[in-house]
C-alpha cells in the first residue's frame, strides 16, 4: 500500500505576480516496487533546439504562437498496474461509517494520480492518442512535436503544456475545442512566455530571455543584493580541486540552474558552465564562488537573450 501525502504549490507568471495556488494529493512513488508497481515510466520531453527552431519558423511564415495548458493532466491516465493506496490525511468518513478506523481502508487507483513513477508515461500515451486522432503526425527526431501541413499547424509537447504554431486562426481554435471533448485545459491564448523563457518581439527581431528566471534563481541562493560582475569568470581561476569543501547539494542545485539559462537562452555561458559542472562530486568553496560569479554576471544581463 502506498502512503500519500498533500503538496501545496503557488504558481507564478513571468512578472513574479501570483497567478493561484493550488492543493495536490500525491503518492509516494518512492515505496512503489519495481516490476510490480509500474513498468515503463519514461516519457519524452520536447528540445530546446526544437522549440527555437518552431518558433523561428512562426516569425519567419508570421504564424500566431499560443499556449494550452491541461488541468490536472496526470489524472487521465489510466493505470495497467494494481495499485493501492492509503486514504488521504483528512479524509472524513460518511455518516454510517464514522468509527471505522483511516488504516484499516486503502484505495484502488483506477487512473494515474500525481506521484506514481507511471503518471508522465500513461499521460503522454492518451495525449499521443488524442493528437494522432485529430489529424496530426508526429515527428520522427522529436517525439514531442506533432504537426500538420495543411494548413500548417505545429504543436510542441511538455507534459501539461502545448506551445501552439498555427498559420490558420481558425483550425487551431476548432483543434482546442475538439481537445476540450476530451480532457479539461485552460487555452492561455497568444503566448509570450514559455518554460521560463519570454519571448520579446520588436518589428522583425525576436529575442528570447529568461530574467523572471534569472531573478528567482538569485533569490533562491541568496544572491538578489550582489553586486553584479561583466565577466562570468574571474580573470586567471584554475578550477582545481583544492581547499574548503562546499556543500555538494546546492553546487549541484545551482550549476542545474546555470546549465538550463546556458541551454535555453544564454549559450555564451557554455563553457563557465561547463568546467565548472566537472567538479559535482566533492566541490570546493572556490568552484561555489565562481558559480555564483556567474550568477552574478547574469544579474548583470539579465534581459538578454
Amino acid at each position: 500500500v502506498i502512503p500519500t501525502t498533500w503538496a501545496m504549490q503557488k504558481k507564478f507568471d513571468t512578472d513574479n505576480k501570483l497567478k493561484r495556488r493550488r492543493a495536490r494529493l500525491a503518492m509516494r512513488g518512492d515505496k512503489q516496487r519495481p516490476g510490480i508497481d509500474f513498468k515503463e515510466t519514461f516519457a519524452p520531453t520536447c528540445r530546446l533546439e526544437t522549440l527555437r527552431l518552431i518558433v523561428y519558423i512562426a516569425l519567419t511564415l508570421s504564424c500566431a504562437m499560443t499556449s494550452v495548458d491541461f488541468s490536472k493532466a496526470f489524472l487521465n491516465g489510466p493505470m495497467e498496474e494494481l495499485v493501492h493506496v492509503e486514504l488521504p490525511q483528512g479524509y472524513v468518513f460518511s455518516e454510517g461509517l464514522r468509527g471505522l478506523r483511516r488504516s484499516a481502508h486503502v484505495l484502488k487507483l483506477l487512473k494515474s494520480a500525481y506521484g506514481v513513477c507511471q503518471a508522465a508515461a500513461n499521460w503522454f500515451n492518451c495525449l499521443r492518442g488524442l493528437m494522432i486522432k485529430l489529424g496530426f503526425a508526429q515527428c520522427r527526431s522529436d517525439p514531442c512535436v506533432f504537426y500538420k501541413t495543411e494548413p500548417l499547424f505545429f504543436v510542441i509537447v511538455w507534459v501539461d503544456d502545448l506551445f501552439m504554431l498555427s498559420a490558420d486562426a481558425k483550425d487551431r481554435d476548432e483543434t482546442v475545442a475538439k481537445m476540450q471533448q476530451h480532457y479539461a485545459l485552460r487555452d492561455e491564448g497568444p503566448v509570450d512566455a514559455f518554460l521560463n523563457v519570454r519571448f520579446n518581439l520588436e518589428g522583425e527581431k525576436l529575442t528570447m530571455s529568461q530574467a523572471h528566471y534569472v531573478d528567482h534563481t538569485l533569490q533562491r541562493f541568496g544572491l538578489s543584493d550582489c553586486n553584479p560582475v561583466k565577466t562570468p569568470t574571474a580573470m586567471g581561476f584554475e578550477a582545481k580541486a583544492e581547499g574548503e569543501s562546499a556543500d555538494e547539494k546546492t553546487y549541484r542545485q545551482l550549476i542545474g540552474s546555470l546549465m538550463y539559462v546556458m541551454v535555453c537562452t544564454r549559450g555564451d555561458l557554455a563553457h563557465a558552465t561547463s568546467v565548472l559542472s566537472r567538479h559535482l562530486k566533492d566541490p570546493r568553496k572556490k568552484h561555489m564562488q565562481a558559480a555564483k560569479r556567474v550568477l552574478r554576471c547574469l544579474k548583470a544581463t539579465r534581459d538578454k537573450g
